[in-house]
């Protein structure tokens, strides 16, 4: 069977990029359906010198000269689903998908993220995993939204909230993030509803908008409160651009994303606070020239 006619028959395995906003328990139906037509109808890879790299990286290294040779396994196709389901649930191409096989979501979770553990594990593994619920200590995950420096942002399955985990070799800076939130008490800084501090890190949090477009119509005066709460506190945010501006369900306005928080004391203090609050008052310059 030619590439192009096997692209056909299994888009979702064989495909590329896949759009941001699908939900994975649509992603992983498809993804089980391929499967299962595979384990039925046995297929080999027919090559004129050509491979799409992204689909070569999805099968096992050990694997993919016997792939490119026509002698091709259900095995590799299971491989090929985990390697190309990790990538989707931390919003990475399947190249760069290895990094996250060590994190809180694929270590812990349930459905297609028990089906990535099990495969990549060498376990036994069925594909009908793919069909169940997606959650993490019980909390059902419908899709990938956002990454930083530290963490990753889930939407929560009923629409409301948000999970943030952190990103593998970031746990450190996570749980100070998480130990700030969890100290900083104001309306306008944002506070854990539920959290995990153990060897891979979580926390639930309200759902925001973020970004220049969602806060526009704010002034620098609606988060200067959280910046006097963190200065109060001799702490400085270190990273205010709008994409750390939020609102909430409500329109109140929240200061975000503490992972490069620090503390100062006396002059250094003084001095950074300043600067943040200049910072601040410079994302709205239409605003700041009639200061």
């Amino acid at each position: 069977m030619l590439l192009p006619q096997l692209s056909e028959k299994l888009p979702v395995l064989c495909g590329g990029a896949v759009e941001r906003d699908r939900g994975f328990a649509a992603f992983a139906s498809e993804l089980g359906r391929e499967l299962a037509w595979l384990e039925t109808h046995p297929v080999q890879l027919a090559f004129s010198g050509f491979c799409p790299r992204e689909l070569l990286e999805s099968f096992s290294p050990s694997r993919r000269s016997a792939v490119l040779c026509g002698a091709a396994r259900y095995d590799d196709w299971l491989y090929a689903a985990a390697r190309r389901m990790l990538g989707v649930l931390h919003g990475v191409p399947v190249g760069k998908a290895d990094v996250f096989s060590g994190s809180v979501l694929t270590g812990q979770g349930t459905g297609p993220a028990a089906f990535v553990r099990g495969v990549l594990n060498g376990g036994a593994v069925s594909a009908e995993w793919l069909e169940k619920p997606l959650t993490l200590a019980g909390i059902g995950l419908a899709r990938f939204i956002a990454s930083g420096s530290t963490s990753l942002v889930y939407l929560t399955a009923e629409g409301k909230r948000a999970v943030k985990i952190a990103v593998p070799g970031a746990e450190g800076r996570f749980r100070r993030e998480l130990a700030v939130m969890v100290r900083m008490d104001h309306p306008a800084l944002p506070r854990p509803l539920a959290a995990g501090n153990g060897e891979t890190p979580y926390c639930l949090m309200e759902l925001y908008r973020t970004g220049r477009p969602a806060v526009e119509a704010l002034t620098p005066e609606h988060f200067r409160p959280a910046l006097d709460c963190l200065h109060g506190h001799r702490m400085i945010h270190g990273d205010i651009r709008f994409s750390n501006l939020g609102i909430r369900r409500d329109g109140g306005p929240v200061l975000l994303d503490f992972s490069h928080a620090r503390y100062l004391a006396g002059a250094a203090l003084s001095r950074a606070a300043a600067a943040e609050n200049a910072k601040l008052q410079s994302l709205w310059p239409e605003r700041s020239r009639y200061l």
